[in-house]
C-alpha cells in the first residue's frame, strides 16, 4: 500500500512538472546578436540594462528628425535672397559682423558652463563654418543667390569624401544620390561660369568645403558632448563673429549708415538672417546632427538651393531656365532616392525581428 502510494505521489509530481511552460532562455537572438531576454531582467532587476524592445530598430525613429532637416533646408533657402538683399546697403565684413553678433546673443543663455575641451571643439566646427559663410558672402557679391545655393548644396559629395578620408565605409546609395546631386548642381552653375560669374562660382566653392567639415565634426562629437548642442552652437556663433569682427578691423571698412540701418524692412532683414537663419538653424542643425548620419544631414540639405531658387523668384526677381528646373528636380531626386531606401531598409529590419 505504501509503495502504491510513494508511485502515484510520484507520478503525479512528473506529471505536473511536465505541464508547465518550458522556461525561456535568459537570452534572445536577434539580427545574429546574442541579447539578454525579458525575463532575465525581471530575475535580475537590479543589473543596469536596457530591455530587449530598447535593441529594436524602429523604422520611424528618425523621420521626425529629418522633417527638421527639410525645414532647415527652408530656412536656409531663404537666407541666400536675404543676404543678397542686404549685400546691396552693406559691406560683407561690416554684415557678417552685425549678422553674427546678433546670432551670438541669440544663443548667449547657452553661454554657461562651457568645459574647456568643449570650447575647443566648438571653436574647431566654428573656424570651418566661419570659412563658408565668408565663401558665401563673397560669392554672392557677383552671382544669382540661387546659383551660390545650389554650390553650397555640393557638401553632399564633400561629406561621404571626407568620411572616406576617416576610414569610414560609405554606403553604395550615397554615392549614386550624390551623383544625381552633382549633375543637378553641374546644369545649375555651368551658365555661370563666365567673367565675374566664374570668380564667384569660385568663391562660392568654400561654402560646401566649409559647411561639410562641419557636419562631419559635429558626427564626431555627437556622443562626446550629448546634451550640449546649444552650448555647441553658441561657441560656433561666437566664433563666427569674432573673426568676422577681426577682419572688419584689419579691412578698416566697418562703417554703419544709421539711416538706412534704421529703416523697418532692412532691421527685419538682419533680425531674420542673424536670430533665424543663423542663430536658430545652427542650433537646430547641432540638435538634430546627434540623430541623423552626417551623410543623411547633407543629402537632405541639398534641397536648400530649391527653395532659395523659390524665395529669389519671389523676393529678388530672379529668372529661373528649363535648366534650372532639371538641376532642381535631379538635387531632389538624389534626396528621394537616398531617404526612401533607407527608410524601406529599416521597415525589413523590424520584420525580420518580429
Amino acid at each position: 500500500m505504501l509503495k502504491l502510494f510513494f508511485f502515484l505521489f510520484l507520478f503525479c509530481d512528473i506529471n505536473a512538472f511536465v505541464s508547465l511552460p518550458p522556461p525561456r532562455p535568459p537570452f534572445k537572438i536577434i539580427s545574429s546578436k546574442i541579447i539578454p531576454s525579458n525575463d532575465f531582467y525581471n530575475k535580475n532587476q537590479s543589473l543596469p540594462v536596457t530591455p530587449v524592445e530598447a535593441f529594436q530598430p524602429k523604422s520611424d525613429s528618425k523621420l521626425k528628425y529629418k522633417a527638421g532637416l527639410l525645414f532647415l533646408a527652408m530656412i536656409w533657402g531663404s537666407n541666400f535672397g536675404a543676404i543678397k538683399l542686404l549685400e546691396n546697403i552693406l559691406d560683407t565684413s561690416t554684415l557678417n559682423t552685425i549678422r553674427f553678433f546678433l546670432a551670438t546673443i541669440s544663443l548667449s543663455p547657452w553661454s554657461l558652463g562651457i568645459t574647456k575641451d568643449l570650447w575647443w571643439a566648438g571653436i574647431e566646427i566654428g573656424l570651418w563654418v566661419t570659412f563658408a559663410y565668408f565663401s558665401q558672402s563673397l560669392g554672392l557679391e557677383t552671382i544669382d543667390s540661387n546659383k551660390s545655393a545650389f554650390i553650397c548644396s555640393l557638401s553632399v559629395i564633400i561629406v561621404p569624401l571626407l568620411n572616406g578620408l576617416r576610414g569610414k565605409k560609405i554606403a553604395n546609395i550615397i554615392w549614386i544620390s550624390s551623383i544625381f546631386a552633382i549633375l543637378g548642381v553641374g546644369l545649375i552653375t555651368l551658365p555661370s561660369m563666365n567673367g565675374n560669374g566664374l570668380k564667384g562660382v569660385l568663391q562660392s566653392f568654400g561654402q560646401p568645403l566649409g559647411f561639410g567639415m562641419g557636419y562631419v565634426l559635429l558626427e564626431k562629437y555627437k556622443s562626446k558632448y550629448a546634451g550640449k548642442e546649444l552650448s555647441m552652437a553658441f561657441i560656433q556663433m561666437l566664433t563666427v563673429f569674432t573673426c568676422s569682427l577681426i577682419y572688419s578691423i584689419i579691412k578698416q571698412n566697418f562703417v554703419l549708415d544709421w539711416n538706412i540701418l534704421a529703416q523697418p524692412n532692412n532691421i527685419l532683414t538682419l533680425l531674420y538672417t542673424g536670430c533665424i537663419t543663423s542663430a536658430f538653424a545652427i542650433a537646430l542643425e547641432t540638435k538634430i546632427s546627434s540623430y541623423v548620419d552626417a551623410e543623411e544631414t547633407a543629402l537632405i540639405l541639398t534641397t536648400e538651393p530649391i527653395w532659395a531658387l523659390l524665395t529669389s523668384m519671389i523676393f529678388l526677381h530672379e529668372s529661373i531656365s528649363g535648366i534650372d528646373i532639371l538641376g532642381s528636380s535631379l538635387i531632389f531626386l538624389a534626396c528621394l532616392v537616398s531617404n526612401n531606401l533607407n527608410t524601406f531598409k529599416f521597415k525589413i529590419k523590424d520584420e525580420l525581428i518580429e
